[in-house]
């Protein structure tokens, strides 16, 4: 039997689902002069298995903007999150890098956009796992 690699898609369906942090990046967004820190937080849907797709969800924060960030990771870690603050109040970024393989439920919500042939997956809600749906966590992982 041979197995063959599966592809990873962005393209995931609307609803709710488990799902397990993988990646933590931090990018520089240039526009009109002005750069722009971006914290992106990537997915991997585990409640959608698929024979061949490996479903992606990501969210991308301004460090401009930190509330939603923090409204994000509070909903997400509640209390934990504090053990992420450095003495200064301030978000130590290398502290979330930490949060790697860390599960949760994702409500995902599709934006239609003219501009766009397919439509926008917008991660609405991130909780702690079992917050949103109630699975099995042999199927989760």
């Amino acid at each position: 039997m041979i197995i063959l690699p599966k592809k990873e898609t962005y393209d995931c369906p609307e609803g709710m689902f488990r799902a397990v942090l993988r990646e933590v990046i931090l990018l520089d967004k240039s526009d009109k002069g002005r750069v722009e820190h971006i914290l992106r937080l990537v997915f991997v849907i585990t409640s959608l298995p698929h024979p061949r797709l490996v479903y992606l969800a990501g969210k991308n924060y301004s460090l401009s903007q930190a509330r939603k960030l923090g409204h994000d990771l509070d909903s997400w870690l509640g209390g934990e999150l504090d053990k992420l603050i450095t003495p200064e109040g301030k978000l130590a970024i290398e502290k979330i890098e930490g949060l790697k393989g860390r599960g949760a439920d994702l409500e995902i919500v599709h934006l239609e956009n003219d501009g766009y042939e397919s439509a926008y997956r917008h991660i609405v809600k991130i909780t702690p796992p079992g917050t949103l749906i109630q699975m099995d966590e042999r199927v989760a992982a």
